[in-house]
């Protein structure tokens, strides 16, 4: 979390690992780090922090791991959330036959956040996690095995759309860094 002078365009770190910062009436920032809502003192004249964050709310919904969660505070107090925590902690793949019989993919939770594409002989599936950095990683995990492993790529860069080739021996997927 930062601020800007917008007519300078210098920029002063406030907070890290955190997100939607907000102001409150009180002289708190608040923002929101993974599932936690914390307040800390802020200095509005100053644009800086005045005291150390103190978590003031747990189990807000986190909808991906890399993303910290929403929500709203209003000028007259009011704090609108929803309740859920890390949604995506234990997530597991699972598979449903024609007939409507479902199963595990695969033996162990990991947090699939999405982009999920299945290999076309139904072996494998590539799908898209975010690291703890924020990075969006591809993984594939076969159907039986214990835990997926992540597809080699350019480090730091994120990954999304991930296809099997219709052979499946080749994945297509863009990134950007």
């Amino acid at each position: 979390i930062a601020v800007m002078d917008p007519r300078s365009g210098k920029t002063k770190l406030l907070v890290r690992d955190g997100g939607n910062p907000q102001y409150s009436a009180t002289g708190d920032l608040l923002f929101s780090r993974q599932h936690a809502l914390l307040a800390v003192p802020f200095d509005l004249a100053g644009l800086k922090i005045t005291g150390e964050p103190v978590a003031i709310l747990d189990d807000l919904r986190q909808p991906r791991q890399a993303i910290h969660a929403p929500f709203a505070f209003t000028s007259n107090g009011m704090l609108a959330y929803a309740p859920g925590g890390d949604v995506g902690r234990n997530r597991k793949l699972v598979a449903v036959d024609a007939g409507g019989k479902s199963g595990d993919w695969s033996r162990g939770g990991q947090g699939w956040d999405y982009a999920i594409s299945a290999s076309p002989d139904g072996s494998r599936c590539v799908g898209c996690i975010n690291s703890a950095d924020g990075i969006t990683e591809l993984w594939i995990a076969e159907r039986g095995r214990a835990a997926p492993y992540r597809v080699p790529v350019r480090p730091g860069a994120d990954c999304g759309g991930p296809t099997w080739s219709p052979d499946g021996k080749q994945i297509t997927y863009f990134q950007w860094s």
